[in-house]
């Protein structure tokens, strides 16, 4: 599958990353090893400076990917690249100095900290481990990143569970930029939240991208949450990459039907007539990732499939400027003489 182009230098790329895991050896010898294929032939590119969102059902392999991002799992097959630089390949020191560039903000406020760590301890543990700073430094700046994610300085003296989600969720952040760095992935990062404090975290998120000139992957199952923060959106499905392309673009004119029944979940106010054509909700459960359906990935829950879709995997097609699909009986036609521009690997 080739790489959907970022508009401006790109910070990360993945190059036809996949991930697998075996699920057991087998009964006897001559039994095959069954694998979860959790990511297969992934390629994203994200320019610096930009807001790249990720979108799914809950199993499709966005938190996998985001683990191979920052290099806290290697890639079955393919590569992750921080300018340029292949992650696989380094290791040691040269790998511990390259982290300060990327961080990861953990799902579960809960089990990313250590609740017989105070909070202050957790935000400058990251300032230790790099050999940043004397401890007295190191408080400063401690208290300046509870400032700047809306939290008292007191909060540093306490655990974990002494706060709200929506606290330590800010605490997270805090902890993420402690390095300051170029990069911050983003695993659903409200969903463990109540609805009246996502907003908050949300909007925080935005302030930090934009005060610092951060790159973010934002990573959720939620479309309107992906919607509002990011530039572009990579829709995955069971594995694969389905749908790229511009924020608005993609909400407003999805082109792949799996795309525009996440489209159809979101609730939202429409006068009788004018929201146009709509796209029935996605149906049926998750077909397993270690036996994914042949050829498009999407079929057996797809109400346009046929005949070639169990045998032929699509592959990618420009709908408009920077706006890519993989599916052969699209929402609405390809650009005009749009050639396809890779194959998204299956079954």
């Amino acid at each position: 599958m080739s790489a959907v182009s970022a508009p401006t230098p790109p910070l990360l790329e993945a190059r036809h990353v996949s991930k697998e895991y075996p699920v057991g050896a087998g009964l006897t010898l001559r039994r095959r090893r069954e694998v979860v294929h959790a990511v297969t032939d992934v390629s994203i590119t994200v320019g610096a400076g930009e807001v790249f969102g990720l979108v799914g059902e809950s199993g499709c392999g966005k938190s996998t990917l985001s683990r191979l991002m920052v290099a806290l799992e290697r890639p079955s097959s393919g590569e992750v690249r921080i300018d340029g630089i292949n992650l696989s390949e380094i290791g040691g020191r040269r790998l511990r100095a390259l982290r300060r560039d990327f961080q990861l903000m953990f799902q579960d406020p809960d089990a990313s900290l250590d609740p017989r760590m105070r909070v202050g301890a957790s935000v400058a543990e990251p300032l230790a481990a790099q050999r940043i700073g004397t401890r007295r430094e190191r408080a400063a700046t401690v208290a300046r990143l509870l400032d700047e994610v809306g939290l008292s300085r007191d909060v540093a003296e306490r655990f974990p569970h002494e706060l709200s989600g929506g606290q330590r969720q800010r605490v997270g952040l805090a902890r993420a930029l402690s390095l300051q760095p170029r990069l911050i992935v983003a695993d659903e990062p409200v969903s463990a939240l109540d609805v009246s404090v996502q907003a908050q975290v949300i909007n925080l998120l935005r302030e930090t991208q934009v005060q610092h000139g951060l790159t973010y992957v934002v990573i959720s199952h939620d479309l309107a949450v992906i919607h509002y923060l990011a530039d572009r959106i990579g829709v995955m499905y069971l594995g694969v990459l389905v749908e790229v392309g511009p924020a608005d673009r993609i909400y407003a004119a999805p082109a792949h039907p799996y795309t525009a029944g996440l489209v159809e979940t979101i609730p939202r106010p429409a006068p009788a007539g004018q929201r146009g054509r709509r796209q029935a909700a996605i149906r049926g459960e998750l077909p397993s990732p270690v036996n994914p359906p042949s050829g498009c990935r999407f079929r057996t829950r797809c109400p346009s499939a046929q005949d070639r879709c169990a045998v032929e995997v699509p592959q990618l097609r420009e709908f408009g400027a920077g706006h890519t699909a993989a599916c052969h009986f699209p929402l609405y036609p390809a650009a005009a003489g749009a050639a396809p521009s890779g194959s998204l690997s299956g079954v």
